[in-house]
């Protein structure tokens, strides 16, 4: 970035590249052998569940490109015998719990909660259209605005206009949120050409098949 803007935060990269450890090639090999077997329909993720371990199984998946199988999320207390198989037993989609993992994150819960207020800037969203104009500010406002630095008062309309043109659901859409009653896409993954065919018969698109 050239200069810096509230309106490219938080900031994204389009892509992250990354590259295998020479130490750990050997090992990744036989994760990703075993991610990919064909007679495996379900992975049960047993990372640790904080940020950190749900990142790099989901890295890890990302790499190997894992398509058409059901991932579930365990979560236990401890590694006793017991508390692995209620675990395992009682495992949760792991798409569902990565969206409700976001949805529970304070920063979306201080944006959903009030829906006119930009949570990045402080700042209310724009409701109309008009651009900064100092004639329309209150006689107050204009007197603050008169007693700041040349460098303040820049900061202060730039902090405007990078709120002009940002809404509430561009937000939401920038924090990852999604709503599991309307997803935007469904993925069907068949399990061979005869289900690939009856799908598509149906009018539905298969986005791809192992």
């Amino acid at each position: 970035l050239k200069k810096w803007s509230l309106k490219t935060l938080p900031f994204l990269p389009a892509s992250f590249l990354y590259e295998l450890i020479p130490g750990v090639k050997k090992q990744f090999k036989i994760v990703e052998g075993l991610l990919n077997r064909k007679d495996v329909t379900r992975i049960y993720v047993c990372t640790d569940s904080g940020r950190e371990g749900e990142y790099i199984y989901r890295l890890v998946d990302q790499m190997v490109g894992v398509t058409g199988k059901e991932k579930r999320r365990v979560w236990i207390d401890s590694q006793t015998e017991e508390e692995i198989k209620r675990g395992i037993e009682e495992a949760k989609d792991l798409t569902e719990y990565v969206i409700n993992t976001i949805n529970e994150e304070e920063i979306v819960k201080e944006q959903t909660k009030d829906s006119s207020r930009n949570i990045f800037t402080g700042l209310e969203f724009n409701t109309d259209s008009k651009q900064f104009d100092m004639s329309s500010l209150t006689k107050e406002q204009q007197a603050y605005l008169a007693s700041l630095s040349q460098e303040e008062l820049a900061q202060v309309i730039a902090a405007y206009m990078d709120t002009y043109g940002a809404t509430y659901e561009d937000n939401l859409r920038k924090l990852g949120v999604v709503d599991l009653d309307s997803p935007s896409m469904i993925s069907i993954y068949p399990k061979d050409f005869k289900s690939k065919e009856a799908i598509e018969e149906i009018g539905f698109e298969v986005v791809d098949i192992k």
